[in-house]
């Protein structure tokens, strides 16, 4: 499908360069076991009063499977669908979409990050750590992993990151336009 990225040129400048800096807010999420759990939770647990019946529904009861090949144990709901359809969907207040990023036009993955970013959206992308200079996986070897991409700022040309570094703690970190943008655009 043939997309005619000047027609949408001059709104898309426009637009990005409504501000130059965007951070969404984000908590200590308080489990932080798989990506998509610690990645909403990060998001929307400033709202703990809202979400905290939600919470205690969903995360309360634990489940073991020992004969499970690769999860032995995890919370009751997000277990019993055997990870098909994460039940973080269904938080209060929640607004998500499946996208990629042709959906905007864009050229390049950063781009593509302002412009939701600047409409409230956090993104969740499948990012290789290989192009990231403080990950361990620097030029070693190719790691690519579900991460938050929260927000960016235009002067520092930084994007800001949260997922499982330093010894598998969840950690917010800045990478750069170019780093952002090799993480995603690869060929491995």
């Amino acid at each position: 499908m043939y997309h005619d990225l000047s027609a949408n040129l001059n709104r898309r400048t426009t637009f990005l360069y409504l501000s130059i800096l965007s951070i969404l807010s984000l908590s200590k999420p308080p489990i932080t076991t798989y990506p998509c759990i610690a990645n909403i939770l990060s998001l929307s647990w400033s709202r703990k009063d809202i979400i905290m019946p939600w919470f205690s529904d969903h995360f309360i009861q634990l489940i073991i499977r020992p004969d499970h090949k690769t999860v032995f144990s995890d919370f009751y709901d997000h277990a019993d669908l055997d990870n098909f359809f994460c039940t973080l969907f269904t938080l209060p207040g929640l607004l998500w979409m499946r996208t990629n990023r042709e959906a905007g036009f864009f050229t390049v993955f950063s781009d593509y990050i302002e412009h939701m970013i600047q409409k409230g959206y956090a993104l969740e992308a499948c990012l290789d750590r290989y192009y990231f200079k403080f990950s361990y996986s620097y030029h070693r070897r190719h790691f690519i992993h579900s991460t938050l991409v929260y927000g960016f700022d235009r002067e520092k040309r930084e994007i800001y990151i949260a997922d499982f570094w330093n010894n598998g703690k969840y950690k917010q970190k800045a990478v750069s336009y170019e780093e952002i943008n090799a993480s995603l655009n690869n060929n491995w």
